[in-house]
């Protein structure tokens, strides 16, 4: 709901040239913010997903253009982006609407987000350090089971899903924390995933915090870092 693309390079000061350093080009994307919680939802996760593919789509259309080859694509999210790209992954039906195959993505990596399936998430809420959130969940994604699952990637994996990486951090020690959230839903998506056949790796950092995965990433000894390059070198 919040947010620009133009301050990615500030925060994230090592990330863009941890990638072009092993020859990938580098675009952050942006998309529509959604809609606050208190008004009526006009713009939601499923419309911010469409936004994300129609740029993928025109990056792979005008690579040449842009001096920039068009290869498959690694899509990399976090928090609310780390949903929207394993989304992307699993539901074939954003990349094609935008006029390209999802066979385009090569890979997803996801950092530190429980929205992988969001009824499951929502229950695993009650009580917890983050009930307070119900609500916006809520708003964001529907009231329903059925509009839940609607944008949830654990009810796409009946079609093909492009390998993933789920990335989670924060202290597990204590039920309900932000960390044993992040870490049961990612764990349930990979099992999902692992059970359909399909390639995925988790990765979990009990040291790390939700902002320091993301300002540290592509930093040396960085091991969500680290388990990236780890998970892209044994894709085949």
């Amino acid at each position: 709901m919040g947010g620009d693309k133009t301050n990615f390079e500030l925060a994230a000061p090592a990330c863009v040239p941890w990638w072009t350093d092993r020859g990938y080009t580098v675009a952050a994307v942006n998309f529509r913010l959604a809609t606050p919680y208190g008004s009526l939802l006009e713009v939601g996760p499923k419309d911010q997903a469409h936004d994300i593919a129609h740029a993928v789509s025109w990056l792979m259309a005008e690579g040449s253009a842009l001096g920039i080859a068009s290869e498959l694509a690694v899509l990399v999210g976090f928090s609310s982006g780390a949903h929207l790209v394993a989304l992307l992954g699993a539901d074939a039906g954003y990349l094609t609407e935008a006029g390209t195959s999802a066979d385009a993505v090569r890979a997803t990596i996801s950092l530190d987000v429980h929205a992988y399936d969001v009824p499951y998430a929502l229950d695993l809420m009650v009580d917890s350090d983050v009930e307070e959130n119900i609500p916006l969940i809520e708003h964001l994604f529907g009231s329903t089971e059925s509009e839940q699952r609607s944008a949830s990637p654990i009810a796409f994996i009946a079609t093909p899903t492009a390998p993933a990486l789920l990335v989670s951090v924060g202290p597990r020690s204590r039920t309900g924390s932000h960390g044993d959230i992040v870490y049961r839903t990612a764990e349930n998506y990979a099992e999902a995933l692992f059970t359909g056949g399909y390639t995925v790796e988790t990765f979990h950092d009990e040291d790390e915090t939700h902002d320091s995965l993301a300002i540290g990433f592509g930093e040396p000894n960085d091991p969500s870092t680290a388990a990236a390059e780890a998970f892209l070198a044994g894709l085949t």
